[in-house]
């Protein structure tokens, strides 16, 4: 049938009766026949009716090597359509599942490792108080650390003791590293 449709110059026939047998074989024959004959519209219109039985190498191929390569365009767009959605399908039935429990947990344990409210972006120093320190400890408070003038600050003995330095009460006050005196 596909062989009396091309002796008449019926190609739609020849094309529609290829599509219909199903066979991969007659529709590269039929493909064959029009780049033999130069017939780049009726390749072109093969390669669209008969995409299911067509291979795209030989489709590829023959537009590349008789310079129909503007005529297999069309095919190599809906082929790469059709493989596109083809991988995503595929992607999609593939993919972990995710449970809502196993997401809730998730979410949980970030929210307990990373904290719910604001960072804490003082490297530890609360208001002026390094690591470690009490509040009141600090520098500036009253009889510790960097004294106030006439509180004597530093490490000074109660009012009643004597020094146990040899060195009077005034001189050992000071800046002192950290309420630890020293006079340095």
């Amino acid at each position: 049938s596909i062989e009396l449709s091309k002796g008449d110059k019926m190609f739609k026939d020849a094309i529609d009766t290829a599509n219909d047998s199903k066979s991969a074989e007659l529709v590269e024959e039929l493909l064959r026949y029009f780049v033999d004959n130069e017939d780049k519209e009726c390749f072109c219109a093969t390669l669209f009716t008969c995409y299911q039985y067509v291979s795209p190498d030989v489709a590829i191929e023959l537009a590349w090597r008789n310079n129909m390569v503007d005529f297999v365009m069309p095919y190599i767009v809906q082929y790469t359509k059709h493989l596109h959605s083809k991988i995503a399908t595929l992607e999609e039935r593939t993919a972990p599942k995710v449970d809502e429990e196993e997401e809730q947990v998730s979410q949980a344990a970030a929210a307990m490792m990373y904290g719910d409210g604001p960072m804490m972006l003082t490297d530890g120093m609360q208001m002026g108080v390094a690591p470690g320190m009490a509040p009141g400890m600090g520098m500036g408070a009253p009889g510790m650390g960097m004294g106030a003038p006439g509180m004597g600050g530093g490490m000074m003995p109660p009012q009643n003791m004597s020094p146990q330095m040899g060195m009077p009460p005034q001189q050992m006050g000071g800046m002192g590293m950290g309420g630890m005196g020293g006079g340095f």
